[in-house]
């Protein structure tokens, strides 16, 4: 049985409307994932400053004297007075509850790595956020036509 205009305009109008609403939910999904891995570079950044306190430390440590006494943190902002027996030597934590002797300079390099591989990591989030926001300005755009395109429907009707 064909359809009477009315119907179809009301039809029509339906399948807008939920064209409007999935682009709508498409959009907020990408602006939550730009969210996201903004977050994630933050937290990186943050990584990549306290590495490289690490190896500023590091140098500090390797101009010291043996018997030089030092402040060593307890927690943050509580020191107890100590001293350096040897500075040729580092206990590095390598996870999963498990230390191993370093030299300062194999430390530094691990470091560096870490760094370097922190930065290689924003770098490819930068890239996925650039992606992110030029499918966002598309459904952007997208979702501009169709609301357009129901406000002439609703005009005419």
């Amino acid at each position: 049985m064909p359809k009477n205009n009315q119907e179809e305009k009301t039809g029509a109008k339906v399948g807008v409307e939920e064209d409007v609403e999935q682009k709508y939910l498409e959009l907020n999904l990408l602006d939550s994932q730009m969210k996201q891995a903004q977050n994630q570079i933050q937290a990186i950044e943050e990584q990549m400053i306290q590495t490289t306190i690490s190896v500023q430390a590091i140098n500090e440590i390797e101009k010291l004297n043996k018997d030089s006494e030092v402040l060593i943190p307890i927690t943050p902002g509580v020191f107890a007075k100590g001293r350096i027996v040897n500075t040729k030597e580092l206990i590095v934590s390598i996870g999963a509850d498990t230390c191993v002797t370093k030299t300062p300079a194999d430390t530094k390099k691990m470091l560096q790595e870490k760094i370097d591989e922190l930065k290689s990591y924003n770098q490819r989030l930068l890239l996925n956020i650039q992606q992110l926001n030029e499918a966002a300005v598309k459904v952007e755009s997208q979702l501009k036509e169709l609301v357009d395109k129901a406000n002439k429907a609703n005009k005419g009707a």
